[in-house]
């Protein structure tokens, strides 16, 4: 796990936090319930050998209730039992008070959030062209969705290009193009990546392989292997 930084946990300000049974989910078991600023919530993970994964955020930004115990429990029952939504049993018109702070989310998929929030894409892919250059490595193409995604096209080889796609889930890389699509050819190809240690990812691909590269400088070895 890397420990969230302290930029991030000051986002959160006053905070309410759980470690939730990761089976029966948010009516479920609480195995434990706190409150806290920066990173109290995490400090459980080593002495209770607690589960990152399953750090939950029962309200966020809770200071901004100023003390008002009565007004911050009520919007926080509104908003955990969905009170005031259309498809409800309950009379509530609204929502309560700043219901932002009641989100109910893993504290992992915030901090991911967080951090697509603050990557310039466009920015990452310049810089890695720039030592795409400086080690001879041929590129095509490079589109960048600054707050998103950025990917690279190599020039094809045989009619078959590799293309190296960066996002907040992580380094993917695809080969594929005029010759590669058929079944025989996404076959014959996914088994080279099994031998070579690679699990191919086929779950949104017609033809082309695709697979999941730990860093840019495994990237950047595989890009090279690949127009050699």
């Amino acid at each position: 796990m890397k420990t969230p930084s302290k930029e991030f946990v000051a986002t959160l300000g006053e905070y309410a936090y759980a470690y939730m049974d990761p089976i029966t989910g948010k009516r479920g078991m609480i195995k434990y319930a706190g409150k806290g600023e920066k990173h109290r919530g995490l400090s459980h993970i080593k002495s209770k050998d607690y589960d990152y994964n399953n750090l939950y955020l029962l309200g966020r930004n809770l200071e901004k209730f100023n003390k008002k115990p009565a007004l911050l429990l009520e919007s926080f029952m509104i908003n955990w039992y969905d009170l005031a939504s259309d498809d409800n049993f309950a009379d509530n018109k609204i929502a309560g008070h700043y219901k932002e702070c009641f989100k109910f989310e893993r504290v992992i998929d915030v901090h991911e959030a967080w951090l697509n929030s603050q990557r310039n894409y466009r920015h990452e892919g310049n810089k890695l062209l720039n030592r795409m250059d400086k080690k001879d490595l041929a590129y095509n193409v490079f589109v960048a969705r600054p707050s998103k995604s950025f990917y690279i096209d190599s020039p094809e080889i045989g009619r078959v290009s590799m293309r190296l796609y960066v996002d907040v889930s992580g380094i993917k890389l695809t080969v594929g193009g005029t010759v590669g699509g058929t079944p025989e050819w996404k076959e014959s190809y996914s088994n080279k990546l099994i031998e070579a240690g690679y699990e191919p990812d086929h779950t949104t691909l017609n033809y082309d392989v695709q697979w999941v590269v730990s860093d840019i400088n495994e990237a950047l070895g595989l890009w090279k292997e690949f127009l050699n």
